[in-house]
């Protein structure tokens, strides 16, 4: 097999990669399980707390990626994330919560940018990274089959054997470790590790960010986005669902319906270029207004209306906004500064975590949706104003 062979296998690796990644049997589960150890606002703590790791691990481990190689740190992130979630599954008490979502944060840390900078740097080395969003799209469309099969059948594996759907999405991330060994990678700007390169290269790369004033209010912007919409993908929907008086099996149907309806809009729009780049910037203010202001006056019914919005924005930013976030960085700093914007967005969950706790104590999870709205029409809105005014540079 030709060193060209081996990197358009690369495509089809991180296509079966996001399939056994998206096998969270846990998803339409985990509050139900989860608040036996603990209540809610305890729960929203631990989220909040062992995501530092996130945002102390995040410059590091991409530097590390972008030095040492980004398949090797990926294959470790799955194991570590593998070996976290079997360990949730035998949870006694509320510490076993705490040690292993700690766990589970060194191993996303791992693989969060590094995956996407070896798939882009794949494609740029192919000559093909103009259709990065493209291949996107359709690793999405696997990862939302993969959703809508795991959401199906994790309310039923639940009723069975109320620690049995961690185990699974331990065993299935295992698997991805597995599969991620067989990658090969890009010698895009390959460079020899040292600890003075890797000083430099976490210095250079949290750089990209701000290196003009277009690329400094894109990741302002991105952050934003990013940081508020994973608050409410990571945490606040399930409990919306269950608050809403959705049960374990119709929140398992209603995130696999989401799943596949996200995966054919993202897929429709990049494969017809429905959006451009100053309308994708549009979209997403819009949609998560739409999606959050409403919240607390809302049916059952018209709930899901909200629920598939904001999963809408939460999800394709990955696909829309990467594109743009991989165009503006250097290859050779491409994981870290990637890195970085999750850095920031973590930190952003962090002190949403703790700031609306008082609001999902006293109110509810709909009030908390309203205050991400108004959060949005202060942050988001104003960003995106000053994002259409610029060109990139």
């Amino acid at each position: 097999m030709t060193y060209q062979d081996r990197l358009n296998r690369n495509i089809l690796i991180s296509r079966l990669q996001y399939f056994f990644v998206s096998l969270l049997f846990f998803m339409p589960i985990w509050y139900a399980f989860e608040k036996q150890f603990a209540s809610p606002s305890t729960l929203a703590t631990i989220y909040a707390v062992t995501y530092l790791v996130s945002v102390v691990l995040e410059l590091p481990t991409g530097a590390l990626a972008d030095l040492i190689g980004r398949k090797y740190i990926v294959c470790l992130g799955y194991l570590i994330q593998g070996g976290s979630w079997i360990f949730i599954s035998q949870s006694q008490n509320v510490w076993w919560l705490w040690i292993g979502y700690s766990i589970s944060q060194v191993g996303f840390t791992f693989v969060s940018g590094a995956n996407t900078a070896l798939l882009y740097d794949t494609l740029k080395e192919l000559k093909k990274e103009s259709i990065f969003n493209v291949i996107q799209s359709k690793n999405e469309l696997v990862y939302r089959i993969g959703i809508t099969l795991a959401g199906f059948t994790g309310g039923y594996i639940f009723i069975v054997n109320q620690r049995l759907p961690y185990v699974l999405v331990g065993v299935a991330t295992i698997i991805a470790a597995i599969i991620t060994w067989f990658e090969i990678e890009p010698h895009i700007d390959s460079e020899k590790f040292t600890l003075k390169n890797y000083i430099k290269q976490t210095r250079i790369g949290f750089q990209e960010l701000w290196k003009t004033t277009y690329i400094r209010d894109f990741s302002f912007y991105y952050i934003s986005v990013g940081g508020i919409t994973w608050y409410y993908l990571f945490f606040l929907l399930n409990v919306f669902m269950t608050d809403v008086g959705f049960n374990p099996v119709h929140r398992g149907w209603i995130t696999a319906v989401n799943s596949m309806l996200v995966a054919f809009v993202a897929l429709m729009v990049t494969r017809h270029k429905l959006l451009s780049r100053n309308a994708t910037y549009i979209f997403f203010p819009i949609v998560m207004l739409f999606g959050f202001l409403f919240a607390p006056f809302l049916t059952s019914l018209a709930a899901t209306i909200s629920l598939f919005l904001i999963y809408l924005a939460g999800i394709t930013r990955f696909i829309f906004l990467d594109q743009y976030a991989n165009e503006e960085f250097d290859s050779k700093y491409r994981a870290t500064a990637i890195s970085a914007l999750n850095m920031a967005i973590s930190f952003v969950y962090f002190l949403l975590s703790f700031s609306m706790n008082p609001i999902l104590t006293r109110w509810g999870s709909g009030w908390v949706m309203f205050t991400l709205g108004v959060i949005t029409l202060f942050t988001t809105v104003p960003s995106t104003i000053i994002l259409l005014r610029k060109k990139v540079s």
